[in-house]
């Protein structure tokens, strides 16, 4: 007896340990991924430009709940001037629990401090579900620990979240992977309380996030599988599928954004009520042919009479369908081919980049590599114990990770499906260590295995976390101090979302295409865009736009992520309103040019008898004509030449390279001169205004380099060059100081005079005399 209870204290002490551990690895990710964040995006500066696209437009709606206030149900604002319809398009769970949330504990840190710091905690509950599920199908506490912490110190469990700081996605994963091992607790205890758990579970999940539509429809097809095939007991099977579905179907009706997207007439739940059908007819009967056709016999009845209801819902998805379609045709690869790129319906081309590309080789090997490696001993060793046990709970799991990682090769963006599945077969190596020595060398070694991955994921989180770019910040900042509150802008779909947060403007376009409507919109707006100047001057007074943001990329950028792509614009004239608006503003006759940065122009659009005018506004190389454009040659295409002439995209990608290389000639001259290599320095600066002869900044840093190394001669051309080309205050002051170094006092003073005239209230000058 006395061995016995001692072992018994032994194994609550273990347990101990084991669940203390488990707390630390919580916290410990919780941390990581709140410092990375804080660290990139510096907290303490405020929520301005704090959330980018979609996670913009959420956290809008969370703060409107906090504060008190209605979530819209038509949102104007994001979609002027007809409103997107909130209640029917976006899931809105996460948002309303965070709003409400801060409500109820009367916090008075800022809200936005809350959101980062509940979304990241949050999100970290995933480690408990790795574990509980490791250990319910293994056994094995230590091994189930031990795949914690490679989930934990993966890159694909927490990169998304660190990303955007308000994942959609990060509110319904726990929930999923928490009611899969409810799942998994019912199949083996065959208790109803679990399964009914798992509904719950399963019914929020799919309130709070579209994809766990793809969820559900596996676990669909994955219980239909067993109760046909007999994997497990037809009875207990069903028992355990019936609470999920019923929970879900209450999710159909409860929701508003589910009720909108007809999802009681999804294909998930019309494989649902075909099983549920044919269970009811023939429970008793065992043979799979008969079982089968009777299924099918329901779900065809079902879906035909399900599809005159759900065509509008058929519509708003297109974009998912035809993706996946393509990408299986394709096999992942995004076509080039022009005629192909042709035939490539729209709404496939404007969903099928960012994180909806699929991984190349180097992406996997990366992400998952590491844990690949002890992934397939727990692998082969749970496909043993399948075979031996025949267990559905096994079946669960394998079909779980094959239909996620098919996905994953689709949509590079489900990897953290796939590190979850692959996490939770790890503890099954249990079964290779039998012996004393394997018990101490096989943990051992999985310790290893943590500290390289550790390694390899860090230095690629770090860089992730960003508010919205720099340039972006300054266009909004511009925008809000001298534009009309309440304004409404013209922007492309990425930037929208984050004017509406960060100000009181409302935008033509936002960035959610599950509504057919804003992608034909958008569709739209990037042809008329690279038609002539009159047409998308109808298309922006058309739906109301005063203000129409530009981003160079519109012209420059042709590559299979790029707007031109997406409309199959591979050649551009000069003579659309694209070339206009990135070159030539003054041809415009219906805007006016108001402000640039090194990424954005910002035009007026203005009133019918509203006359275009100018404003001086600062030198960019991105947007100069002289540099892009080649001189004494133009270009045409065959049999086309009436159309005029043709924007010559080789040279201007080969210019490109170069403009881009300037910032870092810049440092490695400055650097040069610093360290005295002038000879070597003068060369690279020399590069620069190879690249760029007209940007007045190269001129003042050339000269400033040329005094100090004494050839004052040589620096006084290029302050003249300033002078004469773009007169500023610093431009003047360096040109009369040089002059009086070189001992030129009349031409200093005649300069001196100049300055005065054009800066006249500068005191600087003034105390020169």
């Amino acid at each position: 007896m006395a061995k016995k209870v001692k072992s018994k204290r032994k194994t609550n002490y273990g347990n101990i340990v084991v669940y203390v551990s488990l707390i630390l690895v919580f916290s410990g990710v919780f941390y990581l991924k709140y410092s990375i964040f804080d660290r990139g995006c510096r907290l303490k500066n405020g929520e301005f430009g704090l959330f980018r696209v979609e996670e913009a437009t959420r956290y809008r709606y969370a703060k409107l709940v906090a504060e008190g206030e209605k979530i819209p149900t038509v949102d104007r604002r994001i979609q002027y001037p007809e409103g997107l319809n909130v209640k029917k398009h976006f899931t809105t769970l996460s948002q309303r629990t965070l709003g409400l949330t801060y409500r109820l504990l009367h916090l008075k840190i800022p809200f936005y401090r809350y959101v980062i710091f509940f979304m990241f905690l949050y999100s970290s509950l995933s480690v408990f579900a790795v574990y509980g599920t490791g250990f319910l199908l293994s056994g094995s506490r230590v091994f189930s620990l031990l795949s914690t912490f490679f989930y934990a110190t993966n890159f694909a469990s927490s990169s998304r979240t660190i990303a955007g700081g308000l994942v959609e996605e990060d509110f319904a994963i726990p929930l999923m992977f928490f009611s899969l091992f409810f799942v998994l607790k019912a199949i083996k205890t065959g208790r109803k309380i679990f399964s009914g758990a798992a509904g719950f579970l399963i019914a929020l999940a799919l309130g709070g996030w579209h994809v766990s539509q793809f969820f559900y429809l596996i676990f669909v097809a994955i219980f239909i599988v067993i109760y046909a095939f007999g994997v497990s007991e037809r009875k207990k099977t069903f028992s355990v599928f019936l609470p999920v579905f019923i929970f879900a179907t209450i999710a159909g009706f409860s929701f508003s954004v589910l009720r909108g997207e007809f999802f009681l007439l999804s294909f998930s739940q019309l494989l649902a009520y075909s099983f549920v059908a044919s269970h009811l007819i023939l429970w008793k009967k065992r043979k799979f042919i008969i079982f089968i056709s009777v299924f099918i016999v329901f779900f065809v009845f079902f879906f035909y009479v399900s599809r005159p209801v759900v065509k509008e819902h058929a519509k708003n998805y297109a974009h998912v369908y035809d993706l996946m379609l393509n990408k299986i045709k394709y096999l992942g690869n995004k076509p080039t081919f022009y005629e192909t790129v042709k035939n490539l319906p729209f709404d496939a081309k404007v969903l099928w980049q960012a994180s909806f590309v699929s991984p190349d080789f180097k992406f996997i090997r990366k992400t998952f590599g590491i844990v690949f490696i002890f992934f397939i001993p727990g692998f082969i060793a749970a496909v043993k114990r399948f075979y031996r046990e025949k267990s559905a709970d096994l079946f669960v799991i394998f079909s779980f990770l094959a239909s996620f990682f098919v996905l994953f090769l689709l949509i590079k963006r489900l990897y953290v499906f796939v590190i979850f599945f692959l996490c939770v077969l790890i503890p099954f190596v249990r079964d290779f260590a039998g012996k004393k020595f394997l018990k101490v060398f096989i943990p051992a070694l999985f310790s290893i295995g943590v500290f390289v991955q550790t390694r390899q994921t860090l230095p690629q989180l770090k860089p992730i976390a960003r508010r919205i770019n720099s340039y972006k910040q300054d266009v909004l900042k511009w925008m809000i101090k001298n534009l009309p509150e309440k304004s409404v802008i013209l922007c492309n779909i990425g930037f929208a979302p984050e004017i509406v947060q960060n100000s009181s403007f409302s935008t033509v376009l936002h960035n959610h295409y599950e509504a057919k409507d804003i992608r034909d919109k958008t569709k739209e707006f990037y042809e008329k865009i690279y038609d002539g100047g009159e047409t998308f001057y109808k298309f922006a007074r058309k739906y109301g736009s005063q203000y129409f943001i530009y981003h160079w990329e519109f012209l420059i950028d042709k590559s299979v992520n790029s707007v031109r792509y997406q409309v199959d614009r591979m050649t551009i004239y000069k003579n659309s309103a694209c070339y206009k608006f990135h070159f030539v503003p003054e041809k415009l006759k219906h805007f006016a040019f108001l402000y640039q940065n090194e990424y954005y122009r910002v035009f007026k659009v203005l009133g019918e008898n509203e006359k275009p005018f100018r404003r001086r506004i600062r030198y960019v190389p991105f947007f100069d004509e002289r540099i892009f454009v080649p001189r004494n040659k133009a270009v045409y295409i065959e049999g086309k030449e009436d159309k005029g002439e043709v924007f010559d995209d080789d040279y201007a990608k080969k210019v490109m390279d170069g403009v881009w290389s300037l910032p870092n000639l810049k440092r490695r001259a400055d650097s040069l001169a610093i360290s005295g290599n002038y000879a070597e320095a003068e060369k690279v600066y020399k590069r620069m205004l190879e690249i760029d002869p007209y940007y007045a900044r190269t001129h003042l840093i050339m000269g400033d380099f040329y005094m100090k190394t004494r050839k004052v001669k040589t620096a006084i051309s290029h302050f003249k060059w300033v002078v004469d080309n773009a007169p500023d205050r610093q431009g003047y002051y360096f040109l009369i100081s040089a002059l009086e170094i070189a001992g030129k006092k009349d031409e200093a003073e005649a300069y001196r005079k100049k300055a005065r005239k054009l800066f006249p209230n500068d005191a600087f000058f003034a105390k020169m005399e």
